[in-house]
């Protein structure tokens, strides 16, 4: 009972992390360091932006007192314009699917769950989930997030831009990724990660894709056909440091819920635990023999997108 107490409350306060930080990447942009001067955004991608601004502006504003059956119809008729904008501004994006099937990404213009996700159009080939959007779009966006060249993208880096794309009530924690070789001016990612509203002894079961070309930005989600087998060195990382934490969770519960720097303590080993075992994926994944056949999953999914015109 207790473990479930703690559970919902890291999931409820994560994903209220989560809204709050897309929503200022929308609403707080400052200074552009991503090497594009201003007045960089198209005529359409200028209007798209103002347009949506302003529906994000009424939709949040006190002049709605409550979320009727009319104001419902406004909100999904304004995310229908803004998608047919999206699709004017996509037109030339290599997918097939994103220009014929393609769905806004944006879930909602209200403030709540699923606020402020990455603009672009989203489609779904068998399993797998594909994103498209312009680089001035996704640099616009990212403007507040300071996202480094995309030559040069880190293991946090890119957990933030699939989180910004694909996830809004759990986060997606990236175990491995590593920059794939391309040509042609091309900018390619491998990530293995998963989806959880919580920490603990996960395995990654999915794995994403990030590809810029001179015009687009691309992402791509497909679970993996097994879940990644644990690693014992891995597992023996987060046994030793969840150990201790457990005890000093025992501590705590033990004063009645009053020695804080117990509780502390627990929380500090709890986060420790969980960013040594990912760690410890991020180093050790490659080296183990069940990589070769997750390897030709990511690289199947990169020649999907680079052909798929």
């Amino acid at each position: 009972m207790k473990e479930f107490k703690y559970t919902i409350l890291f999931s409820f306060l994560i994903q209220i992390c989560f809204a709050q930080s897309s929503l200022k990447n929308k609403q707080n942009p400052s200074n552009d360091t991503l090497s594009y001067k201003k007045g960089y955004l198209t005529a359409n991608e200028l209007e798209y932006l103002k347009l949506r601004d302003r529906y994000i502006k009424y939709f949040q504003s006190d002049a709605i007192k409550e979320i009727d059956d009319k104001i419902d119809k406004q909100e999904s008729d304004s995310l229908i314009e803004l998608e047919k904008r999206l699709h004017g501004i996509l037109n030339d994006c290599r997918l097939n699917s994103i220009t014929k099937e393609g769905k806004i990404n944006l879930e909602t213009l209200f403030g709540e769950m699923g606020f402020g996700m990455l603009d672009g159009l989203v489609a779904t080939k068998d399993s797998m989930r594909i994103f498209c959007t312009s680089r001035n779009l996704f640099f616009d966006y990212f403007k507040k997030g300071k996202i480094p060249p995309l030559d040069n993208l880190t293991t946090e880096n890119l957990e933030n831009l699939f989180n910004s794309a694909f996830s809004t009530d759990a986060h997606i924690t990236n175990f491995y990724s590593s920059k794939i070789p391309a040509q042609n001016n091309i900018q390619v990612y491998g990530m293995v990660g998963m989806y959880a509203q919580d920490i603990g002894l996960f395995l990654p079961d999915h794995a994403f894709i990030f590809l810029a070309d001179d015009n687009f930005i691309y992402m791509a989600d497909k679970p993996l056909k097994q879940p990644v087998k644990q690693i014992p060195e891995c597992k023996s990382i987060w046994d030793s440091i969840n150990s201790e934490s457990q005890k000093a969770l025992q501590i705590y519960d033990d004063s009645q819920l009053k020695d804080t720097a117990s509780f502390n303590k627990y929380e500090h080993l709890d986060g420790l635990a969980y960013a040594e075992y990912c760690s410890c994926f991020q180093r050790e994944l490659k080296k183990d023999s069940q990589f070769e056949e997750i390897q030709k999953e990511i690289d199947k999914i990169v020649q999907y997108i680079k052909s798929n015109k």
